[in-house]
């Protein structure tokens, strides 16, 4: 099983530099419905621990790395009535195996305080747990006892676990088994640090299918975990979040996971830069109460335009040999290849447009010799599904649709698969528009010659040089024209954050870094990725943002081992703990 580094961080929060009288802001993300971001929102006093009610929508505002972000809906969760709380029921999924000690040591530190959020909130809550690892290793019923939930937590030992997966699909089932209150919230929050079974000998069940259970149950759920496609489209799918466990402090993300369930109110806004591109974005989210404010701070993904429901390979992520993405990049020697035991029936791939397009063809190109080639594919577009069949053997095969249909998005799901290999993918999707079939503009530019990735290598290094003799607004010209002729430039957007970030454009310093950190490859990856991060921590720490600035030199760290990442993290934590003096 992997380990995971946690990251040892001071336990202020960002809210506290506001003084003692500022309300507690808690944040949850939600960028399901990217590029509109719904904000989970906790008000609290700080002295008391209640929750602070009757504010506007005026009392919110909010940036995205740093730009304003355009609150689309605002809405107070009102408790019905003042004679009885709202009732809860949380059900903690958690993995006891080996490599979990750390977490499971800050799951009870936390859970007293995770407890007051939810009590304190105005919430009649119960707590309950399920553990696993191979197997369900035991289920402690619902109590609204904290300090016998944290007696159950105890008995839990983190042994073994050299042998991922586990078995999460199965656990989730028992936790929905569960006798709930009728009228009860049911909030799962599964914790784990590895994939799961799925199909196989261990557990006969599929994230597919355990997500329908759960939703026909009224379930939903948060995931903290590492940075895999079925944790991003589970909770997705069933109102909840997910947490990259990798990410930060276990702790703090305890914290954010109670604010999240004691919501009291509900903020979403369109995200500034729209693109859905896999990019981090930081959300600073201000609320106003009387003279005083509170404030908090988190990270979100947003979702990559091509995904898929799993991947071989997958914690390779997007330099994984079966990569979603590798279904645009023009190679029929390259492909997806769906990630669970068996032939893949039932898995999923997905491409989002960027507006709203009239598709009137489909072509496929199914996987070079050695993989398995689907038979039966279901396209949808929109309201339209429609099943194809494809040839095994024979190369792109083309599919029209009459009359052309208008749509967002395009899904494909592995229907039937030929015989053969149990790896099964396609190497190419294409989507053609309008009444004389044009390929979708989108996939046209994902889609790279060597001539043209030549051309970009010589404008990076003539942007190089106009950089270094001081010519800033010239080298941003080229690093641009760079990045028109390959988009996957991660160096040239490395270049151009560092240029925008010296002639003073903040935003487009912090978006052009993160685009370097999502496309980052091979040799070089981990110096692109922690010379990005610091960079991003350098501009938050400038603006006096210590926590984003402490999270980022944290990732520089955990991709390249300096002394200065290790010297800006401490000197970060002392400024948090100034601040809150």
């Amino acid at each position: 099983m992997r380990w995971f580094k946690s990251l040892s961080v001071s336990l202020c929060l960002a809210a506290s530099t506001a003084g003692a009288a500022a309300p507690e802001v808690i944040i949850t993300p939600q960028s399901s419905q990217f590029p509109i971001v719904k904000l989970t929102v906790n008000v609290r006093d700080r002295a008391t621990g209640k929750r602070v009610g009757g504010l506007t929508r005026e009392a919110f505002s909010l940036r995205e790395d740093m730009v304003p972000g355009e609150i689309v809906s605002f809405e107070e969760q009102r408790q019905e009535g003042t004679a009885s709380k709202e009732p809860v029921d949380v059900v903690f999924v958690f993995d006891e195996t080996g490599s979990m000690g750390e977490e499971l040591a800050g799951l009870v530190e936390r859970s007293r305080q995770f407890a007051d959020i939810l009590g304190n909130s105005g919430f009649d809550f119960r707590l309950a747990l399920v553990s696993y690892s191979d197997r369900v290793e035991r289920v402690s019923g619902y109590t609204s006892d904290v300090e016998a939930f944290k007696r159950q937590l105890s008995k839990l030992q983190a042994h073994g676990g050299d042998d991922e997966p586990e078995n999460q699909l199965d656990a989730l089932i028992e936790a929905s088994k569960l006798p709930h209150r009728p009228g009860a919230k049911k909030v799962f929050l599964l914790i784990t640090d590895a994939s799961f079974h799925s199909n196989d000998s261990v557990s006969s069940r599929t994230a597919k299918g355990v997500v329908e259970v759960l939703q026909s149950k009224g379930v939903q759920l948060h995931v903290v975990g590492p940075d895999l496609e079925p944790y991003h489209w589970m909770p997705g799918r069933l109102g909840g979040s997910f947490f990259d466990k990798d990410s930060g402090d276990f702790q703090e993300i305890v914290r954010s996971l109670a604010g999240g369930v004691a919501v009291n109110y509900v903020v979403s806004y369109r995200s500034p830069r729209p693109a859905d591109d896999a990019t981090r974005r930081a959300v600073e989210v201000r609320v106003k109460v009387g003279k005083d404010s509170g404030l908090d701070v988190t990270q979100y993904q947003a979702p990559s335009w091509v995904t898929a429901s799993s991947r071989m390979d997958f914690f390779a992520g997007e330099e994984s040999r079966y990569a979603p993405l590798h279904v645009v990049d023009g190679s029929p020697e390259t492909v997806w290849a769906e990630g669970v035991p068996g032939p893949g029936v039932g898995e999923w791939l997905n491409l989002r447009f960027e507006k709203e397009e009239s598709v009137s063809r489909v072509a496929l190109t199914p996987p070079p010799a050695g993989y398995g080639c689907p038979k039966e594919v279901r396209l949808t577009l929109g309201s339209f599904s429609k099943v194809v069949t494809l040839e095994k053997g024979k190369g792109k095969q083309e599919f029209e649709i009459s009359p052309a249909v208008t749509a967002g998005s395009l899904e494909l799901e592995l229907v039937s698969v030929h015989e053969g290999s149990d790896l099964t993918g396609l190497a190419e999707v294409e989507v053609y528009t309008g009444s004389t079939p044009a390929l979708l503009e989108r996939i046209s530019r994902s889609r790279r010659t060597v001539a043209a990735v030549e051309s970009a290598d010589s404008l990076n290094k003539k942007g190089e040089q106009l950089y270094h003799q001081g010519k800033l607004r010239e080298s941003i010209t080229l690093y641009q024209q760079a990045i028109d002729k390959d988009p996957a430039h991660a160096q040239a957007f490395s270049n151009l954050g560092l240029s925008y970030q010296k002639v003073g454009d903040l935003p487009n310093a912090i978006w052009a870094n993160r685009k370097a950190i999502a496309l980052a490859r091979g040799s070089g990856k981990n110096g692109v990725m922690a010379s990005s991060y610091y960079n991003i921590a350098r501009i938050f720490e400038a603006q006096g943002d210590w926590k984003q600035a402490e999270q980022n030199f944290w990732w520089a760290r955990q991709n390249r081992s300096m002394k200065v990442y290790d010297d800006a993290i401490l000197r970060m934590q002392r400024k948090q703990a100034e601040a809150a003096e």
